[in-house]
């Protein structure tokens, strides 16, 4: 018990912590908390023929975004299976960059103009423009830098 009480206290005393997560209100916290990739959280048909996820009798399309340490952007549409724990882009993966302004991200796309959008992050939800994103699961993850990485990404 006494345990728990000082986990919670430590916490919330120094990360902001809530029921659903650490609250995110700085920007180097907010910057800290977007690093990674993100799903929307529902999923859309499955763009086939054209991936190997097309095979998968659980083949979805989902919008992706990355935000890497570099501070590299990736946005677009993949294909994914959870059997086969695999993912391919629609076509290539939008590259750009991104910084954090005063509660929101700025993301500028290196082919379409800058937009920023108000941003708000917890540990698994990304509300960007008032758009709930999760964060994807690890072997997604991995999937999605890779491909990033093949196309010539940071």
């Amino acid at each position: 018990m006494r345990t728990k009480f000082a986990t919670a206290f430590v916490c919330l005393a120094l990360f902001g912590c809530g029921s659903d997560g650490p609250r995110t209100d700085s920007a180097t916290q907010l910057a800290r908390c977007v690093e990674g990739w993100w799903q929307d959280p529902a999923p859309s048909s499955c763009s086939c023929p054209g991936a190997e996820e097309c095979g998968a009798g659980d083949c979805t399309s989902r919008r992706v975004f990355g935000f890497t340490a570099e501070q590299t952007s990736y946005t677009g549409i993949a294909q994914i299976s959870e059997a086969t724990q695999s993912a391919t882009p629609t076509g290539t993966l939008s590259e750009g960059s991104w910084t954090v302004e005063a509660g929101s991200i700025r993301i500028t796309p290196s082919d379409a103009p800058a937009y920023s959008a108000e941003t708000s992050c917890q540990e698994q939800e990304l509300v960007f423009n008032h758009v709930i994103k999760v964060r994807a699961p690890q072997w997604l993850a991995s999937e999605l830098a890779a491909a990033a990485n093949a196309q010539g990404g940071k």
